[in-house]
């Protein structure tokens, strides 16, 4: 009955129309509960982006980027994400409603714009959660403290593509939807949470742009650090000749580093922008980037262009030798951009700006800067842009040496003016004496004297001194006596150095008709030893056929460079660098600047006091025959050091002759060139403090011109100081003795050397030995051995050494000048392992 009661009232037309209502309503006030609910939360959403960018934004001691703020961050971006997700269905009827609403006219419709503002927030939050966690990897381990750190980083950031490309894209879609937004609907308060908002779009889109330059960034400075090491390798020990000679490894290392630099450069250039969005986020100012990218580009600059300078110069010079006036012109527009350069560089690397983060310049970098500065100013000065010059080019004979390479035997004279070689005249050096004889000549030291008789010394012989500026001066005094030109540069070559050009540049035709040919290094070296027919020339009666043949060489030589046909025109620099660094040229130079240079460089072939332990070697022939290049030659160097650091050190000396003999006896007579025996004096210079405790017995040989001077000693072999009237005193070893043919000679001697090693304050021993190299002379074995104190034991070595019982032991090639470095201690444990190696 109840049923049936309510069925029948629910019928009735006014009764469904109350429902209706009641139900309307109901509905309306569910949608309204449903709206003002939605909008709570979305309000309560939106505190929690206000927070996190709160946190992001914060300022104070703590304002800078830590683990602790990103770890704040990460929990404010899940809050964040987590009240966001979650308006889907409660901002329903604002997504559906808000086309419709936004077709009424009105400010302040918050209402028609909630689905996009969440959808906003959403994707702020969407691209900062893959930003902060990029963040947080990179801050594990905090800012990278060295360069070798930024391995570290890379790698971070090539893990992290996924992190930055999802971060990309957020961004892009939160610019997108940012600009279904309208703004002008908006009430006062939510237009300054939108605010918020914008300012967190921009943080976060500068962090995504930086985070994929900084990526690029690192891969550029990791260029930089490879080229850079390159560079230093190719430059350490002779920065200024490896920057001259600028070989190709060398060029390609400098394109990189500038390419590089440049790149980076350029990608901090183009996200300033970004930097200054970002800038309350990292200790860094806008005007330190500025001094960044300033110091960066002058820096890169003057590297560059030094290097394009030394490049045109290089080519210039091989390819023409500046022949051509507007090539002379351009070379000199060169050189001084060389120089110039150089200055802005040294002030720059001198003076560098202050800013966090620029490593430490080595003292050295200015100093070697300021040096190719100085090598610049060489190169004008020496091809006559400062006024016409006058060069000696000295052509000696290894085949019978001397202790600058060989007996000088010829001179060309070059006249340089302008960048150009205007004229060159060859001449015997016999020649040069001229018409004034032996009256003019100097005093002879007690060696030539000893070994060829004469108390007086031509200027043929004048590089018989070991110190080369020594000689040189005398060469340029006896020079400008006879010849009345006084030589602004003096250069030493013999047949290793026109070998090592030759190679360099390309073969050299020499020759005409039939007789042309054309040479390699090697085979130039043949033709000098053989020499040239000079029939039916009119040639100075002062030449021989080797005199001959080195004239017809050099002509050619001169020729191939001043008029550009090397099949390689910048090898030229690289060989002359090269030959001057092996030690085999040697340069004399008046300008003050250039003769520091080249003596630092070892390019003088200067003698110099030795700071520790060493010896050099140094022979000269005495008269025929001509076979200095075929003694073979080894040296055995036994030091002994006690618990005070001093050494006792033994030095034997082998010569061996493998030339048949001709003759029946060794008679050293200027006209007996026949002959096969090889006679020298021998000269051996040591440590100034070293006290000589045995000589070599060398009489005077039978056969020898000091055999028949009565006053000639029993031994010849002598000590003393100050050769070649040196400021400084050096401990000299010499005698004269004579290599028979198929047979070998011995000459030993032996002295003990006070302060050889020197403990550091650490407790550890230093050791040093150099050895020096005659040029001339090939590649003689040299044999170390090395014995510490008892209960001591090596440390470290350089080079690497071998280990016994009887000591270490080093044995090498001598192709250059060496030195040998041993650290030794009392440390029990490298002793125990050192004693169980040898075992």
């Amino acid at each position: 009955m109840i049923l049936r009661s309510i069925v029948y009232r629910f019928n009735r037309p006014e009764a469904r129309r109350r429902v209706a209502v009641y139900a309307f309503v109901a509905i309306v006030a569910g949608l309204m509960a449903w709206t003002i609910a939605g909008g709570l939360r979305a309000r309560s959403a939106a505190n929690e982006l206000v927070a996190l960018s709160d946190e992001i934004f914060a300022t104070g001691e703590n304002g800078e980027i830590d683990a602790d703020r990103l770890e704040r961050i990460a929990a404010a971006i899940k809050e964040a994400d987590s009240e966001l997700r979650g308006l889907g269905a409660w901002i329903l009827p604002y997504r559906i409603a808000g086309p419709v609403m936004r077709i009424v006219p009105s400010r302040g419709g918050d209402a028609s714009e909630m689905a996009d503002l969440v959808d906003y927030a959403i994707d702020l939050v969407n691209a900062a959660e893959p930003i902060s966690d990029l963040a947080a990897d990179l801050t594990v381990d905090g800012l990278p403290s060295s360069i070798s750190d930024l391995d570290a980083i890379l790698d971070t950031f090539e893990a992290s593509d996924g992190l930055i490309e999802a971060a990309e894209e957020a961004v892009a879609v939160a610019a997108k939807q940012r600009t279904e937004i309208d703004h002008g609907r908006l009430s006062g308060d939510v237009r300054s949470r939108i605010e918020t908002a914008d300012r967190l779009f921009e943080t976060l889109e500068a962090a995504v742009t930086l985070a994929a330059t900084v990526r690029k960034s690192v891969e550029y400075v990791q260029v930089i650090r490879s080229e850079g090491g390159a560079l230093i390798d190719l430059a350490d020990g002779s920065g200024v000749s490896a920057a001259l000679s600028l070989g190709t490894d060398l060029l390609e290392s400098e394109d990189a580093i500038a390419a590089a630099s440049k790149e980076v450069i350029s990608l901090v250039r183009g996200v300033r922008s970004e930097i200054e969005v970002v800038q309350p986020l990292v200790p860094i100012t806008m005007a330190e980037v500025d001094q960044w990218l300033e110091f960066g580009s002058e820096l890169i600059d003057d590297v560059d262009g030094i290097a394009k300078s030394l490049q045109a110069v290089q080519e210039l010079a091989g390819a023409g030798f500046a022949e051509d006036p507007e090539e002379a012109v351009q070379l000199g527009i060169e050189i001084t951009g060389l120089i110039d350069r150089s200055k802005s560089l040294e002030v720059l690397v001198s003076e560098p700006p202050e800013l966090r983060g620029l490593p430490e310049i080595p003292e050295r970098v200015p100093e070697l800067i300021k040096d190719l500065g100085v090598a610049g100013a060489y190169l004008q000065e020496f091809l006559g842009f400062n006024g016409p010059r006058v060069h000696l080019v000295l052509a000696q004979d290894e085949e019978e040496l001397r202790p600058s390479g060989g007996f000088l035997g010829a001179v060309w004279q070059l006249n340089m003016e302008n960048g150009r070689l205007v004229s060159r005249e060859f001449t015997s050096s016999y020649d040069v004496d001229g018409a004034l004889g032996p009256r003019s000549w100097g005093s002879a030291p007690e060696t030539f004297t000893l070994g060829l008789g004469s108390q007086v010394i031509p200027f043929r012989d004048l590089n018989w001194y070991v110190d080369f500026p020594f000689a040189a001066e005398r060469l340029r005094k006896s020079y400008t006596t006879h010849v009345k030109v006084r030589p602004s540069t003096i250069v030493t070559i013999n047949q290793s150095v026109m070998a090592k050009v030759i190679d360099g540049i390309g073969p050299i035709e020499v020759g005409e008709g039939a007789q042309k040919q054309a040479l390699d290094g090697e085979a130039a070296r043949d033709y000098l030893r053989a020499g040239v027919t000079m029939t039916g020339q009119d040639i100075p009666a002062t030449w021989d056929e080797q005199r001959y043949a080195s004239f017809l060489l050099g002509n050619a030589l001169l020729e191939s460079l001043t008029g550009g046909g090397s099949a390689n025109p910048g090898a030229l620099v690289q060989a002359l660098v090269e030959a001057a660094n092996s030690g085999e040229m040697r340069i004399s130079t008046r300008n003050i600047d250039s003769v520091q240079l080249f003596r630092k460089l070892g390019w003088d072939g200067g003698l110099t006091q030795y700071e520790h332990d060493g010896f050099y070697v140094v022979e000269s022939s005495a008269y025929a025959p001509k076979i200095s290049h075929l003694i073979g030659r080894s040296f055995d160097y036994t030091t002994i050091l006690d618990a005070s650091g001093t050494a006792f050190a033994t030095l034997d000396l082998e010569y061996e002759n493998p030339v048949s003999g001709i003759g029946e006896d060794c008679r050293q007579a200027p006209q007996a060139e026949g002959e096969s025996c090889y006679w020298m004096i021998s000269r051996v210079l040591i440590p100034t403090a070293a006290e000589v405790t045995s000589l070599p017995d060398l009489p005077a040989p039978s056969g020898s011109i000091a055999s028949t001077v009565e006053r000639t000693p029993a031994n010849t072999a002598r000590t003393f100081a100050g050769a070649d009237d040196l400021p400084f005193r050096v401990q000299e070893i010499s005698g004269l003795t004579v290599v028979e043919p198929k047979n070998s000679t011995k000459i030993g001697m032996s002295y003990q050397l006070p302060n050889a090693a020197i403990q550091g304050t650490d407790g550890v021993w230093r050791y040093d030995l150099k050895v020096r190299r005659q040029p001339g002379t090939g590649s003689p074995r040299v044999n170390v051995t090395v014995e510490l104190p008892g209960g001591f034991c090596i440390v470290g070595s350089e080079p690497d050494l071998s280990v016994s019982h009887s000591g270490f032991h080093y044995s090498f090639d001598l192709n250059s000048d060496k030195v040998i470095t041993i650290w030794y201690g009392t440390d029990e444990q490298v002793c125990s392992d050192q004693a169980a190696q040898t075992d």
